[in-house]
Parts: C-alpha cells; sequence; structure tokens
C-alpha cells in the first residue's frame, strides 16, 4: 500500500495510485473543534481574527498563539489522515491599532500604506473595509509596489521559516506538503483593474516584483522539504475571468511560465489555484502555462472536472466538491453520491493514460459544514476503488 506522498505524486504523474489522494487547504476552526471535541484554530476568519487579536497583546502572546494554532493544525492532520500538509491561510501581521472590538488597523513602516480590516461574528469574515489604495488609488499603488522592489527578506531567517518547520517535521518523508509560495495575481479590486487600462506599465511592475519574491518563496519551500506549490491565484468570477484574454496572455501567461518553470528545476509541482470559471482561457491556463495541478475547480461556475479534462486530458485536477452547497447543506447521502461523481469524473480518462483527480472541496471547508459532511466526503474517497 502507498503512502501518502507516494500516492499524491502518482496522482500528479498518472502513475496508477491506489486510490484518491485527499487534501483540504483550508478547514476552518468551528469544524475542527468540532472534530476534536475541544476548541481549536486550524483555519478561517476566526482565526485570521484570533491571531491579529494575539498580536495586538505583543509579540509574546502572538508567538504563544501561533505555536498552539500548529499544535492544533498538527492534532487536526493526525485525525483526518489526510494525503496533503499545509499551513492555512494566515493575517500574520501586527496591526497598528484596534478601533473597536472585531476592527483594526494595519499601517507598513516602509510605504505608509494603511488598510482596516473588521471581522464579523456572524460570517466568521475578517475583511477589509477601507485603504489607502480605495482612498488615493494609483499615488497608493505605486508607493506599495516601490517598497516591494526594495524590500528583501532573508528566507531561512525568518518566523514563518521556522512555523513552517515546525507544522511539517512531524509528516516529512510521508505526507505530501503544500506550501503557499510563487503565487501571482492582480488584485480583482477596481483601483488595480483600471490600471490594466491607464498605467499597465505599473501592473508589469507589480507582478515582476511578485515574481521574484515567488522564486524566493519557491526556493525556502524546496528547502522545507515541499512536494507542492499552493499558488496561481483568483481571477475569475462565475461569469468567467476577471480581465479578458488578451490581457491574461499579456500579464499573466509568460510570468506563470517562468514560475512554472522555475518550479520544475526545483523538483516542485505547481498547483494554480483560482475559484470561477475559467474554460475561456482553457489553452493558456490549463496546457501552455506549464502548471502540474488546477485547483478548487469552482462547481459553482459551472467548472466540471470531465470538461476540463477534454480540454487537458494531462492535467491533474484538485478540488470540485461543492462547499458552498452540497457540503454545507446536503444530506450525507448528497455528499457521498456528489463526492463519487467527482473521482469517476477525475478518473475518467485514466485508463487511456490521462486524466488524475486529487480529492476536495472546491475552495475550503467552510464554517457551515456539518463535520459529518466532511467525514463522509473522505470516507468515500477512501472507500472508493477505480482499478
Amino acid at each position: 500500500m502507498s503512502n501518502s506522498l507516494d500516492r499524491v505524486v502518482r496522482a500528479i504523474t498518472f502513475a496508477n495510485p491506489d486510490r484518491v489522494p485527499i487534501y483540504e487547504q483550508t478547514i476552518f476552526s468551528e469544524v475542527s473543534s468540532e472534530l476534536l471535541g475541544r476548541t481549536v484554530e486550524t483555519g478561517g476568519g476566526s482565526l485570521h481574527f484570533n491571531e491579529v487579536v494575539a498580536y495586538s497583546h505583543g509579540e509574546a502572546a502572538h508567538k504563544e498563539y501561533v505555536y498552539q494554532m500548529l499544535d492544533d493544525c498538527i492534532s487536526l492532520y493526525k485525525e483526518l489522515d489526510l494525503d496533503i500538509i499545509r499551513m492555512p491561510w494566515r493575517v500574520s501581521k501586527k496591526p497598528a491599532e484596534r478601533i473597536d472590538d472585531y476592527t483594526f488597523r494595519f499601517i507598513d513602516d516602509v510605504s505608509k500604506i494603511w488598510s482596516t480590516y473588521r471581522y464579523n461574528p456572524d460570517s466568521r469574515g475578517f475583511n477589509k473595509i477601507d485603504s489607502s489604495e480605495t482612498i488615493e488609488g494609483e499615488q497608493a499603488i505605486e508607493r506599495i509596489v516601490s517598497a516591494m522592489e526594495d524590500s528583501f527578506v532573508d528566507a531561512a531567517d525568518n518566523d514563518e521559516y521556522h512555523e513552517h518547520d515546525y507544522l511539517f517535521r512531524p509528516f516529512r518523508g510521508v505526507k505530501a506538503i503544500a506550501m503557499a509560495a510563487g503565487g501571482l495575481m492582480i488584485p480583482i479590486e477596481p483601483e488595480y483593474l483600471m490600471l490594466l487600462h491607464t498605467n499597465p506599465e505599473l501592473i508589469e511592475r507589480l507582478l515582476d516584483v511578485q515574481v521574484k519574491n515567488g522564486k524566493r518563496e519557491m526556493q525556502m519551500a524546496a528547502d522545507l522539504g515541499a512536494t507542492i506549490l499552493s499558488a496561481g491565484g483568483d481571477m475569475a468570477d462565475n461569469t468567467g475571468p476577471i480581465y479578458s484574454p488578451e490581457m491574461y496572455r499579456r500579464f499573466i501567461a509568460p510570468r506563470i511560465k517562468e514560475l512554472t518553470d522555475y518550479a520544475h528545476s526545483l523538483g516542485l509541482f505547481y498547483l494554480y489555484r483560482t475559484d470561477g470559471m475559467t474554460l475561456p482561457i482553457a489553452q493558456e491556463l490549463y496546457i501552455d502555462s506549464g502548471i502540474d495541478i488546477l485547483g478548487e475547480i469552482d462547481y459553482q461556475a459551472g467548472m466540471r472536472l470531465g470538461e476540463i479534462h477534454e480540454h487537458a486530458p494531462r492535467l491533474c485536477l484538485w478540488g470540485n466538491v461543492d462547499c458552498g452547497q452540497v457540503l454545507s447543506l446536503g444530506s450525507v447521502t448528497d455528499v457521498r453520491e456528489h463526492t463519487k461523481r467527482c473521482i469517476e469524473e477525475g478518473y475518467a480518462k485514466y485508463e487511456e493514460g490521462a486524466g488524475g483527480h486529487i480529492l476536495g472541496s472546491s475552495n475550503s471547508i467552510l464554517h457551515t459544514v456539518p463535520a459529518i459532511n466532511l467525514e463522509t466526503m473522505i470516507k468515500t474517497g477512501r472507500d472508493y476503488t477505480f482499478h
């Protein structure tokens, strides 16, 4: 029987895994707490907010919070026995000001760019509600890009490196490790999208510095023993890409290829993750880019594994189990049947030496997902045989 690392590599390289691998990039803390029978911090907006609260109490309080969170994630991964391990998304920056119980302001020391975030305890969202970019537009973005161009971080000598090492250490050599590195995106706020027309050179500078920093991140991921780069970046909604195929080809396509080539030179697989409908740029994104895995696969946007494999039969796919409706609101039977459909579509072309699928939700295990539905998806994947 394969271990998780072997299983994942076989799925990506079309080499006959013993079963479908299973991966979730984020499991909200509320679901994890239900699974483990105690309050834990593993992901979602409440984690983002609580980490900032801890940081507001000082460096020592923040460090204590972070390592408790990492221990919680290790406990969760051991309980669920998923095939891929990943650090949850975080808001790991010190606030300049706490405005009220749920609202914080952040100010960058170099660029003086500020942003205000507010936590909604009902939706569990910790989201930006105002920023320098919103008020100043292009001038603020120019300062952001200039500060990014002038910055340098020694990847092996910072808290991020040591925190990832702590999380990954128990699983190296047994589990596949995914690390957020090498991402590339044009922020989808109006202030940035307008610059595609009014100042495209500034957008190109922004993307170029993302490539530069992304390569540093990739090297750190390789040093930490990662298998997969969790990269890409949201660039579509339910109707299609946010920007035109022509703009994708000009701004994104050559830089993604540069990043995937660099990833492969390090022996890493590149996972491009995005919400939304991406079929209008199938050739450019699925094939020409050199990505190894397309991730999330937004079911509610009309994305289907079989249709993607018609365009790109030699592309591994991850996700597509509907997190917004089926996992959140469906019955155990609904989840089981939906999961089976995903696996069958993902491996429909496998006997032809194509296809390939890593089972997971279409984004994350949201706080609205009953624990039994997550357990059902995982058990269905483990029990399903496609040989």
